[in-house]
């Protein structure tokens, strides 16, 4: 199994895909990674993401929905998607509009598991 900080050079290595970062549910960052060059705010990106992730909990839990899957945010250029990993932490991916959301998708999904595994280990 490979390291957080692999994981997320791999992700922040997809095409389009400018940041990446793991938040605590406190919203402090627990790792980041970002494209070379890339000029994101980690650390806003890892607390604002914590807190969005925090209240659509919150709201399913309320509505009596089940765990919340995934968050997907558009802009105007680029998304941010938004992956719980466990109970305590979330995965949060910015991409720019030549990203493909799919395949983003996809491979975010697939990975969080190990995340969440990793994490239990840190």
């Amino acid at each position: 199994m490979a390291d957080i900080d692999t994981v997320l050079d791999g992700l922040a290595g997809i095409d389009g895909v400018r940041a990446t970062v793991i938040a605590g549910r406190d919203g402090l960052m627990i790792q980041g990674s970002q494209h070379s060059g890339g000029k994101e705010d980690l650390d806003a990106l890892a607390a604002i993401s914590a807190d969005v992730v925090r209240n659509l909990r919150t709201l399913g839990s309320d509505m009596g929905r089940s765990t919340l899957d995934q968050v997907i945010a558009e802009f105007g250029d680029g998304v941010v998607l938004l992956q719980p990993v466990g109970d305590d932490a979330s995965l949060a991916v910015m991409a720019g509009p030549e990203g493909n959301l799919g395949r983003l998708r996809f491979i975010v999904r697939r990975r969080a598991p190990e995340i969440a595994q990793l994490l239990t280990q840190m």
